[in-house]
């Protein structure tokens, strides 16, 4: 990622942490799409993961780790999670518990030619191409 698309991802991050009631031992997955000229980033928090789908990059930011699956980078390998997100996966895996993740989701629209953004709030896993707010976003 870019900075110009680091900067609105990292404030969206801070302002969901913030803003939703996080559960203890969560982290927070952020997945990136491409949608028409935009890139769109799907945020929530989650207690497990999956082996199959690992992220492309992991990062600290505040109390939680971040875990961002990026189009086009390669996946880092599972023994690379940090310890505390292995244990409480293997927890919740054990319990029969298959995933646990927040109902709360956000996006944030960008646009990569410049430093253009929208934060949208409680979209509801709801498809892109149904919210309002990715069809009425323009680069400009």
């Amino acid at each position: 990622m870019s900075n110009h698309i680091e900067k609105p991802v990292a404030n969206a991050i801070k302002t969901y942490t913030e803003d939703n009631e996080i559960s203890d031992g969560a982290h927070i997955n952020v997945q990136e799409y491409l949608y028409d000229d935009l890139q769109i980033f799907r945020i929530m928090s989650s207690i497990t993961y999956d082996k199959e789908n690992m992220p492309s990059k992991i990062f600290k930011q505040g109390d939680y780790y971040v875990l961002l699956h990026s189009k086009n980078q390669p996946k880092l390998d599972p023994h690379k999670l940090p310890k505390a997100i292995i244990d409480r996966n293997n927890l919740y895996k054990n319990s029969g518990l298959i995933e646990f993740y927040t109902p709360v989701e956000w996006i944030v629209i960008i646009c990569p030619r410049n430093e253009k953004y929208q934060i949208v709030k409680d979209t509801g896993f709801a498809p892109l191409d149904s919210l309002k707010q990715v069809q009425e976003f323009k680069c400009e």
